[in-house]
This record gives C-alpha cells, structure tokens and sequence, in this order.
C-alpha cells in the first residue's frame, strides 16, 4: 500500500517516463535526434504560455504566473515531439504547405486557449462573475 506522501513522486515518475517515451517515438519517424527536437523548447513554452494565457481570457485575474510555469513545463516536455512528428507527416506534402500548416497549427493553439475561455465564460453563473472579475 501507498503512502499518501508518495503518490507525487510516483506521479512525477510516471509523467516523466511519459514524457521520455514522448521524445524517443518522436524520433523516430522523424528522423530528427533527441537533441535536434530540443530546438523546439523555446517555442513550445512561448506557445504553451500564450495558450494558458488565453484560456483565462475570460477572468483574467485568475491566470496567474503559477499557470504560466505549469503551461510552460508541458509546453517544454509536450511541444517539441509533437512538431517532431508534425515535420514528418507535413514533409510529405511538400515545403511549401508544411510552413503553412506550421503557422496555422500555432494559431490554432492560440485560438483554442481563447474558445476555452468562451466555454468557461458561458458555463460560469452571473452571480459568479461579479466575485471573479
């Protein structure tokens, strides 16, 4: 049986592995190292920010930069095996619509923080509003 005090740490262990196993398959199919994946760190953050961000568009006192580093840790971790990957399916398109499908995918990042907003805003009741704006 578990100790209640090891239940985060198995947790962060699992997530973790998840995490690694994310980046070894992303190499893969790719064709890129664990080390050319890393390149996209930097961006995923940015994104993963701007995206957590947007999301509490609707009550932005809620955000707070507590949001940011969790956004950030899954943007750094999530991000960059998942444009390996993308790289790999959109290279067979050509170059042209890969850059494409690039800056739309970032968009679309951006765009669904702001419709998770929209749905926490509709679902939340008027008397709540008042206390969290």
């Amino acid at each position: 049986m578990l100790v209640a005090g090891h239940r985060p740490i198995i947790r962060t262990i699992l997530w973790t592995l998840l995490g690694a196993a994310l980046w070894l398959v992303a190499s893969v199919p790719s064709g890129f190292s664990v080390l050319q994946i890393a390149m996209f760190i930097g961006p995923g953050v940015v994104l993963a920010i701007a995206t957590s961000w947007a999301s509490h568009a609707a009550f932005p006192r809620r955000w707070s930069w507590r949001h940011g580093l969790r956004a950030a840790v899954v943007g750094a971790v999530g991000f960059p095996p998942i444009v390996a990957a993308f790289f790999a399916w959109s290279g067979t398109f050509g170059s042209e619509t890969m850059v494409t499908l690039l800056v739309f995918s970032a968009w679309l990042a951006v765009l669904s923080g702001l419709m998770m907003a929209l749905v926490h805003l509709a679902m939340t009741r008027r008397g709540d509003m008042r206390v969290l704006q």
